[in-house]
């Protein structure tokens, strides 16, 4: 807005959205940013798992909704590769790299993995055998 305010334009194309969940304008720009910005395979792997866990929220919040046809509130991997167009492997390794700790995720960035896929799952491996969750 500044910026075409700067160079004296009177109107400005705009998309209104109106919602009473912010998480519906969180989705709505990182669906934006994926589309449109030019991001690192990093960049858009944390995009994409954050994207999972909003639609996730979501669903849980709404389970005392009346469930759909399918007995399962919708959400999670499925329901984000399915808004996203994106095969659900593809969101699964992408939660799995956005993982990283903050020690390795600035490792990969000063060793210039950011758009390696492969070496990125490979540490969010080693975290995973180094640290099992406990369940």
């Amino acid at each position: 807005m500044e910026a075409a305010k700067s160079i004296l334009w009177t109107e400005i194309d705009a998309f209104v959205m109106e919602s009473d969940d912010n998480r519906d304008f969180e989705l709505w720009r990182i669906a934006e940013n994926l589309l449109r910005a030019n991001l690192t395979q990093k960049e858009k792997n944390k995009l994409l798992a954050r994207w999972k866990e909003l639609v996730g929220e979501k669903g849980v919040l709404r389970q005392v909704d009346a469930k759909p046809k399918g007995g399962r509130p919708k959400g999670g991997v499925r329901d984000a590769a399915r808004k996203l167009g994106l095969d659900e492997n593809y969101i699964r390794r992408a939660k799995a790299t956005a993982s990283l700790s903050p020690e390795a995720d600035a490792a990969s960035t000063a060793l210039g993995l950011d758009n390696n896929q492969t070496a990125l799952l490979e540490a969010a491996k080693m975290r995973s055998k180094r640290c099992p969750r406990r369940g």
